[in-house]
């Protein structure tokens, strides 16, 4: 018959004076019941770990659904709420998340740089030169001014293509019809001062707790794009991860700091847009000189 442990080291309690190796059994035994008692505490201690962490698994998905209709969650629409008010001079009432298309309009109307643009596309659309297609190089840039045009190569956005112009406007400038040369230079010159929104971000650094399922990641950046301002960016010197800014199963730990970046973001970008304005508003009477004389 099979002894326990137990019954083992009864049995060598009720022997006679036990010998050397006796003693050293006895204490084998003794410690094999610990290890036993041991094992037995801690699959009892993982039965109620498993119970638990059940629990916990729910209690955060029910938590994170009532984080989801907080104040603090949605912090950044108000923030954003706010700023539609400021600029449209209306008062704006939202649901919490529910700005509405026409809003949305409004914040991206906050970048003036398409004014920008249909300025010099004005511009572009008179004869610029006399002579066929002239190609000049500057840097590594190849500049291909035509009479109808002109073109960058290696091409690039829209964007890219406005501050080509203004990087290389003293290169174009010579190219051009003396009319046009005038006016584009006089554009350029106050277009040098415009402030592009794609080159200013809001950025954090430290240390940064996002979560996966039930496991955390660390990051040391968390950074917000005025022009994608419904994403977070997280980052570490080995991965970056974006993150829509209403997941708030990943962020929970992160809002006070990401309504604080969209408080300094709403603040900067208006103070941008004035800054815009101004420009755009010299630049057209510029361009509408040159077109009500007659000169290009």
């Amino acid at each position: 018959m099979r002894m326990s442990l137990r019954e083992m080291n009864e049995e060598v309690c009720e022997g006679a004076a036990p010998e050397a190796g006796e003693i050293e059994g006895k204490e084998i035994v003794k410690e094999l019941q610990a290890y036993a008692d041991r094992l037995q505490h801690l699959k009892e201690l993982v039965k109620n770990s498993v119970a638990e962490i059940k629990r916990l698994r729910k209690r955060f998905k029910e938590k994170i659904e009532e984080l989801k209709g907080t104040r603090l969650c949605h912090e950044w629409w108000y923030i954003l709420s706010d700023l539609l008010e400021t600029i449209s001079g209306t008062e704006t009432r939202r649901g919490r998340g529910e700005l509405l298309s026409n809003d949305l309009d409004i914040i991206a109307n906050l970048d003036l740089f398409y004014d920008l643009y249909d300025i010099f596309m004005q511009l572009m659309s008179l004869r610029l030169c006399d002579d066929c297609t002239v190609t000049v190089k500057a840097d590594d840039v190849y500049i291909h001014i035509a009479i109808e045009g002109i073109d960058f190569h290696p091409p690039g956005s829209k964007r890219e293509f406005i501050k080509n112009l203004i990087k290389y406007a003293n290169v174009i400038a010579p190219h051009l019809r003396e009319p046009i040369r005038e006016a584009f230079l006089e554009l350029t010159a106050l277009a040098k001062d415009f402030k592009f929104l794609d080159e200013f971000e809001i950025v954090r650094k430290g240390s940064f707790r996002a979560w996966f399922g039930e496991e955390p990641e660390i990051f040391n950046e968390i950074r917000l794009h005025p022009l994608a301002i419904y994403s977070i960016e997280l980052s570490k010197a080995d991965m970056a991860y974006t993150f829509g800014v209403g997941e708030a199963e990943h962020l929970f730990e992160l809002y006070d700091t990401i309504n604080e970046m969209y408080r300094e973001w709403a603040a900067k970008v208006l103070e941008i847009r004035k800054h815009n304005e101004e420009i755009i508003k010299k630049m057209k009477n510029v361009l509408a000189v040159y077109i009500l004389s007659e000169k290009l």
